[in-house]
This record gives structure tokens, C-alpha cells and sequence, in this order.
């Protein structure tokens, strides 16, 4: 038996952060999100793409606040 597993999404990587309000705002149309958020929401987006969404890093990097430890997960 195997289990495919698959990248998490954006909106998956700021739930298993728990950041649910960011999560939210990007479920809104951007015009109706105010400027500031919307910068937040790319700073978090910048992020995802350096740790991606692969569970076992995204886990830890939210376990360990580290991009760094985050890379070696990345690297084995």
C-alpha cells in the first residue's frame, strides 16, 4: 500500500504555523484587504518559498523558528 503525499499549500503551510487569521485574508479578494496585511501575507509567501511545503519542513521550521534547520531537512 502506499501513501501519496503531496505538498502542503500555502494556505495549509500558515494553518500548521498557526497563523490562521493570515490564512484567512487569503481567501479574500485583494482589494478589499488593506495594504499592510497584504504585505504581511507576501512576507509569509517569501518565506513559503524558501522552507516550501514539504511537511517535515515546514514542522521544523515551526519547531524550531529556524530557515536554516529547516534547509538541512531540505538537503538529506
Amino acid at each position: 500500500m502506499y501513501l501519496y503525499m503531496h505538498p502542503m499549500t500555502f494556505y495549509e503551510y500558515l494553518l500548521a504555523l498557526g497563523k490562521e487569521t493570515v490564512a484567512e485574508y487569503t481567501r479574500q479578494a485583494p482589494e478589499t484587504v488593506a495594504e499592510s496585511i497584504q504585505q504581511a501575507v507576501l512576507t509569509e509567501l517569501r518565506q513559503y518559498f524558501f522552507i516550501g511545503g514539504m511537511p517535515e519542513c515546514v514542522k521544523t521550521f515551526r519547531d524550531s523558528g529556524s530557515i536554516l534547520a529547516s534547509f538541512q531537512v531540505q538537503s538529506v
